[in-house]
């Protein structure tokens, strides 16, 4: 059997999957940028990332990009570490712009809660459409079935860590601990005071993904806990 030449990288499933998970991440922030319309750019990420990394407020699109075609001469694991930096370097970029606009808050406020619901249902649907709830395939009347799919998601904390630590799972309750939610996270390129936003909108961003599957489920988060319910 031929090995692999020293100098080519070898990439692994978890590498594809973070990758996919960055890629959803990406989206969110695409999301806001189409609804804020914001000015200006955000910080040069080019240099510190990859020559051949799109700039993320630019039209190329990071969907656009193989992970073979991003692969340098640096460790897989390095490249996707420095893609995740910028990611959330240009999301706290994003919120923290959003916050110096004229505009009123409430209102931005409102336009980055329904952007951040849309990603998450879109993303459910990417990922899970042979499940959608008009198929026999799942029980969307069982919220374990959901929280199953869950563990699927760019928020699952996939492959650093647990992203979440489930305290109660029935069928018609679920109660997680967050582990990975902005406000304990010490990552590098997002803002502290932008934290606690970031958190409450990834809060909506679950909300679209559990709609997708059954749209009676309600979900609050709140001190990085989340509780989803299914009334009878």
């Amino acid at each position: 059997m031929r090995e692999q030449p020293w100098h080519l990288r070898r990439l692994s499933t978890e590498h594809y999957l973070w990758y996919r998970n960055l890629l959803d991440l990406h989206a969110l922030t695409r999301e806001w940028l189409n609804e804020l319309k914001l000015n200006g750019n955000p910080p040069r990420l080019i240099e510190r990332t990859h020559p051949a990394y799109p700039d993320l407020a630019s039209e190329a699109d990071l969907n656009l990009q193989t992970l073979e075609k991003l692969l340098d001469d640096t460790d897989p694991n390095d490249l996707l570490g420095r893609l995740e930096k910028a990611i959330w370097t240009v999301q706290s970029w994003v919120l923290w712009k959003t916050k110096a606009q004229k505009r009123p808050q409430s209102e931005l406020k409102t336009i980055l809660e329904q952007a951040s619901w849309r990603a998450g249902r879109d993303c459910a649907h990417r990922r899970w459409k042979i499940l959608h709830p008009e198929s026999d395939s799942i029980h969307p009347g069982d919220l374990r079935s959901i929280l199953a799919s869950f563990h699927d998601s760019p928020l699952s904390g996939f492959p650093k860590m647990e992203g979440f630590l489930i305290r109660r799972a029935t069928a018609t309750e679920v109660e997680l601990q967050i582990r990975n939610c902005p406000d304990q996270q010490e990552q590098e390129g997002l803002k502290k005071e932008i934290a606690p936003f970031l958190c409450e909108l990834q809060g909506y961003w679950v909300r679209g993904f559990v709609y997708y599957f059954n749209p009676r489920v309600s979900v609050d988060r709140k001190n990085c806990r989340e509780n989803w319910f299914l009334p009878p």
